[in-house]
């Protein structure tokens, strides 16, 4: 497995290693009984002592799977730490070298390798570890399978395992992103075939694990000219009969309880399917049509006609046979002094760390017998091992077909380690805080399927339901992926500094609550609101003004269609109830099947901001245009169950992502500020951080230190050779450590607010003054924050060069972590520049969320020393970029 496959395929699941024991499902492998010997050869006590005490990598177990997992969860430790290991077993790694053959011992010769250009390498064995077909873009183009096939060697037909499934013409593509817990089951050569686990409808077809680990049987009935048998899916934990008992005792109409167990869509498409009306009474259905519900709830057939082939598959199912291979060496049976390993074999496992394991297991078992040569796919763009190492070109700028010959990975062989660097780096990190960083990153349905992230996000910067606040914004995501980073280092002196926000003020908290009873019920769309539906409710704003999508909702002449997605929406994300007293109507206008009603939510009790709240919701039938006249369809009283509360931004009225919105900055944001474009926020601006009441929500200076300005503590945090200052900084990412440092992070922000003003105060105080979150409001200054810091670096660094004693053997970085592009007219490049070429401090850029290629941002990086930017698209790729860029830090 090559280094970037390694890191692709652990980036999907498992993330990072997992160390497990393999199942013995039969259809996996052709021969059962010699991978049991392979793999029973190095047990799992064994295998954990390896990766923790010769590897260094520190492992958990999960307790759901019984799994071992890497504490940092990081693939890309994996990665390092096992090609760290390489070299100092003396491994010798060599780039631009094409292995397109080999030939085996003849007339007294050894084993040849041959090169592109003509050269050759003599060896007196050889590794063939060169993967198979599976994710070409790492490199694995079967290279390893024709040259083993010249040899003689007997190669099973091979085939994408473990990919996802399509279906042409895509019947299913409107239910693309819904993910479900299944149980799925396939016809096989002789018996039926189940997986239990995750399932996800993509725009294509299926995947998600439980598709992936039965594909193979797809795969190969389409490759044999079999007929396309269709797969079979329980979409709950209810069996057939489960169902139809429900069905037959249940209340209500049917879509009303299929919607209690399955996402509205898919409800609505297993009803089609069913050839069922979902607004019919449970009581009206005929037994064979409760019966033929229950069985495409129980028992759905999904059609497949293709798959996403090696370019999605995990790996390549086929290969040499594993009879022609010594199970205890994994030597040729054919070529003594060939070996052969990893998924070169016929053999594959279930997603889950099966894979990975057989990638361990027989590379262990081939280098024990001897000292050897192993020809391995590196991407053809790298021309060093720095460049092997640093990961921030995306996959589609790599290239394959490079030799990397190394020596015996495990074979006990040592070396020096290498010298650390006399003294630690200072590494001061300025943070983007502006409005944007209240959307997500990209996150698209193959990361969602791998458990890289959550939010279904394809095109990067979309909205979240509760902002800021919402663990899939970006903020969020980079307070806690920077905490993380920071926290085990105790080797680096760290500063930090974030975005100006004068005048920074919350008028409000907004709170998102789900329905846990039913509305009236609108014709035959069901009851509105519906259980789970989820709505806002705080401080009201006015719905809008003008026209088109400005007002929807708004007026009974542009109501708000329940069945446009955006539409109804809008109406969830318009407040109701207002602040405390929690006494404030709000009415909008939906329509259904071209009929309009007025809705009105009329607060009952108590709240906002109660674990539980009521209101009662009036629906009215608009019999005329303007709905002056109009009938009483009925009224509910509605729980509510508290989700959680927010900092409310919105930048404008948009349908689609990118930077979709509702509302307009001015109705929707809670926090406001000034002076967003002036460079970072120092600490000497104390007067202009207040709001017009004269609070502060910023941090107040510390001017106690008595070697002056430069080192005062406030919003900006100094370097310091006398201390790291993580727990400073961590007070800025995670408030609530500030005040309990053995406390559960939250990362949260309204949470550090009070839930109601106080007194005749038009804006929210903080809960603890010791508490105070960072919040995403404002312009993205890059030049100007940049010119800030060098600013304050010139005066800073003449005290530290001659009060430091470490001063001679330190390096200084600015890592500057943002999601967008200069906004203000500074031109970062040239400030970067300055820095790097007036006091040798490199400019590391850090792309949060952003797709490659920004020119400025790359001209940053460049000018700054540090050559291109870092592009991150998830919390944990951030947290990798940053531990590189640690360890760049350290190096002149």
């Amino acid at each position: 497995m090559s280094t970037m496959k390694l890191q692709v395929t652990a980036r999907r699941v498992p993330p990072g290693l997992a160390v497990t024991e393999w199942g013995s499902e039969p259809g996996w492998i052709t021969s059962p009984n010699t991978l049991r010997k392979i793999l029973s050869s190095w047990p799992l006590p064994e295998q954990r002592r390896f990766f923790e005490e010769e590897v260094g990598i520190p492992l958990a177990l999960e307790p759901e799977t019984g799994k071992l997992f890497p504490v940092s969860n990081s693939s890309r430790e994996v990665r390092d730490k096992l090609m760290a290991l390489a070299r100092r077993r003396g491994a010798e790694i060599r780039f631009e070298a094409l292995a397109e053959d080999l030939l085996p011992p003849r007339d007294g010769r050894p084993w040849t390798v041959r090169l592109a250009g003509g050269e050759t390498i003599a060896a007196a064995a050889v590794i063939v570890a060169t993967g198979g077909l599976s994710l070409p873009g790492t490199g694995s183009d079967g290279t390893g399978f024709e040259i083993v096939r010249r040899l003689g060697h007997t190669i099973h037909p091979t085939y994408p395992a473990l990919t996802p499934l399509t279906l042409d013409p895509p019947r299913y593509a409107s239910l693309a992103g819904i993910s479900r817990t299944v149980t799925l089951s396939a016809p096989g050569p002789k018996r039926t075939f189940t997986a239990h686990g995750g399932f996800l409808f993509t725009h294509r077809g299926y995947s998600g694990p439980a598709v992936l680990d039965l594909s193979h049987l797809a795969v190969r009935s389409r490759l044999a000219g079999g007929p396309l048998q269709p797969f079979f899916v329980q979409w709950t934990e209810m069996d057939s009969e489960a169902w139809d008992r429900l069905l037959r005792e249940g209340t209500g109409t049917v879509i009303s309880l299929l919607r209690r167990h399955l996402p509205d869509r898919l409800a609505e498409a297993l009803l089609a399917d069913s050839d069922l009306d979902g607004a019919r009474g449970l009581a009206q259905l005929r037994r064979e049509e409760r019966r033929r519900l229950a069985a495409a709830l129980a028992h759905h057939p999904l059609p497949w006609t293709g798959d996403e082939g090696y370019r999605k598959a995990e790996v390549t199912g086929g290969g040499v046979a594993l009879s022609e291979v010594d199970p205890r060496t994994l030597e040729s049976r054919r070529h003594p002094g060939l070996f052969l390993c990893g998924e070169i074999l016929d053999a594959f496992g279930p997603i889950g760390g099966y894979n990975f394991l057989w990638a361990w297991a027989t590379g262990r078992a081939v280098v024990k017998p001897v000292q050897v040569t192993t020809i391995r796919h590196l991407p053809c763009r790298h021309r060093s091992w720095e460049d092997v190492m640093n990961p921030r070109d995306s996959l589609p700028r790599r290239c394959r077909n490079f030799a990397m010959i190394l020596p015996a990975l495990l074979a006990g062989w040592a070396a020096p380690a290498a010298a650390q660097p006399a003294a630690a780096p200072y590494v001061f990190f300025l943070l983007d805080t502006s409005g944007s960083m209240n959307y997500s990153p990209p996150c698209t349905q193959t990361q969602i399927d791998a458990g890289q992230c959550g939010f279904l996000c394809p095109t990067g910067d979309c909205f979240v339901p509760m902002q800021g606040d919402d663990p899939a914004s970006k903020l969020y995501q980079l307070k806690e992926g920077l905490y993380n980073s920071i926290s085990p280092h105790d080797d680096l002196l760290f500063g930090f500094a974030s975005f100006n926000q004068d005048a920074l003020s919350v008028r409000a908290k907004h709170w998102l609550y789900q329905a846990a009873s039913n509305g009236p019920t609108v014709g035959t769309w069901g009851p509105f609101p519906a259980i789970g539906a989820q709505e806002v409710f705080g401080l009201t704003w006015t719905c809008g003004s003008g026209s088109g999508n400005s007002v929807v909702g708004c007026t009974s002449s542009n109501p708000a269609d329940l069945d446009d997605p955006w539409e109804l929406a809008r109406m969830q994300r318009l407040p109701k109830g207002g602040l405390s007293p929690f006494n404030t109507t709000v009415n909008f206008y939906i329509r259904y099947a071209g009929i309009t009603y007025k809705a009105s939510y009329m607060p009952t009790g108590l709240g906002p901001g109660l674990s539980l709240i009521q209101t009662n919701v009036s629906v009215y039938r608009c019999t005329n245009l303007s709905c002056s006249a109009n009938t009483l369809v009925g009224t509910q009283t509605v729980s509510w169950a508290r989700v959680g509360d927010f900092i409310s931004w919105d930048i404008d009225v948009l349908r689609t992502n990118p930077e979709l919105g509702y509302f307009s900055q001015t109705s929707a944001a809670d926090a406001t500020t000034t002076n967003t474009c002036t460079g970072w926020d120092p600490n000497n601006d104390v007067g202009v951080d207040r709001n017009s009441s004269a609070y502060d929500l910023r941090w107040p200076t510390d001017s106690s230190d008595p070697r002056g300005t430069y080192f005062t503590k406030g919003d900006v945090i100094p370097l310091d050779w006398n201390s790291d200052h993580r727990l400073d900084i961590v007070a800025h990412l995670v408030p609530n450590l500030a005040v309990n440092p053995t406390a559960i992070p939250d990362f949260r922000i309204a949470t550090y607010l009070n839930d109601n003003r106080v007194g005749s105060d038009a804006f929210l105080r903080l809960k603890n003054e010791n508490s105070r979150p960072l919040i995403a409001s404002g312009s993205t200054p890059l030049g100007g924050s940049l010119a800030s810091f060098k600013t304050w670096y010139a005066g800073w660094q003449a005290v530290a060069a001659v009060q430091d004693p470490d001063w001679p053997l330190r390096h200084t970085a600015l890592v500057l972590i943002t999601d967008g592009q200069e906004t203000c007219g500074g031109d970062p490049c040239a400030q970067a520049s300055d820095l790097y070429s007036l006091y040798g401090v490199r400019t590391f850029v850090v792309a949060f969320g952003m797709q490659p290629f920004s020119s400025i941002l790359e001209c940053t990086a460049s000018s700054g020393g540090t050559g291109a930017a870092y592009y991150p698209q998830t919390k944990q790729e951030l947290i990798d970029d940053l531990a590189l860029i640690y360890t760049a830090a350290a190096s002149p």
